[in-house]
């Protein structure tokens, strides 16, 4: 597999929005709560850019996956992963995730966190395996019950 990783700019809103629309149109009125990232628009993505940054994954030339990242206090918040679902379990995931933990680090940020919704185990399977680990068991507004997790992994 030729992967290329390169660092988004903000002329790339575009393609990350629609990247992530594609990637997550699995899990629409899958969730509950609804994933906000349903709500996000190419105006949402651009100043998610410009916030802090993100990565997007190429294969022959065709967009195969994004993340987008931004720093909060002493780490860095890693959000919006996506791979294209016929791309899925072939690494790319990991090579996304590496690019903003190298920028935490690049940084000096202690740490990088996440979330994943509880109903997503294959994602918590995922990131246990790049050694985040478990930091709080969290919900949305309105529900008692743990709805996502929030990982971190130490740098």
């Amino acid at each position: 597999m030729d992967l290329v990783l390169r660092a988004a700019s903000l002329d790339d809103a575009t393609i990350v929005y629609e990247t992530i629309m594609l990637a997550f149109e699995d899990y629409r009125h899958k969730l509950d709560p609804p994933s906000s990232v349903f709500l996000e628009t190419v105006d949402s993505i651009h100043g998610k850019l410009e916030k802090g940054g993100g990565f997007i994954a190429f294969l022959d030339g065709k967009i195969v996956g994004s993340v987008l990242y931004h720093q909060q206090d002493n780490y860095m918040y890693l959000g919006r992963l996506c791979v294209l679902p016929e791309f899925r379990g072939n690494g790319v995931a990991r090579i996304l995730v590496e690019a903003v933990e190298n920028r935490a680090r690049e940084l000096n940020l202690a740490s990088v966190q996440l979330a994943a919704r509880v109903a997503l185990t294959g994602n918590h399977a995922m990131f246990k395996h790049f050694g985040y680990e478990i930091l709080a068991e969290c919900r949305h507004e309105g529900y008692a019950e743990t709805t996502y997790y929030e990982f971190h992994k130490l740098l």
